[in-house]
């Protein structure tokens, strides 16, 4: 609790009881307003970075099973070459025929 005689002091230096009311308001507005934009800066900056991660993750995935796809294409296409007895190809630059 405040003392009464230091709350008159500070409230005839403030320039009267409402400008100190005033004063104490805005104090407490303009430390909310700091308060909150710092918040919503960390909060963004939060979501932004769980955001990129569920990209990145869902990229990877995907990335793996086209991956799966291409690797199965290319195993198809040379088993097409195979049969008919032609050189193919490796992915290494190897030359080689099927018996």
């Amino acid at each position: 609790m405040w003392n009464y005689a230091e709350l008159a002091h500070v409230a005839k230096q403030s320039g009267g009881p409402e400008a100190l009311v005033k004063t104490i308001l805005n104090t407490g507005l303009k430390n909310g307003r700091i308060e909150g934009a710092c918040a919503t800066i960390i909060l963004g900056g939060a979501v932004y970075g769980i955001y990129r991660l569920h990209k990145f993750v869902n990229d990877y995935i995907n990335m793996d099973e086209d991956y799966v796809m291409a690797k199965n294409e290319i195993i198809n296409k040379s088993n097409e070459y195979n049969q008919d007895g032609e050189i193919i190809d490796s992915l290494e630059g190897e030359k080689y025929v099927e018996s």
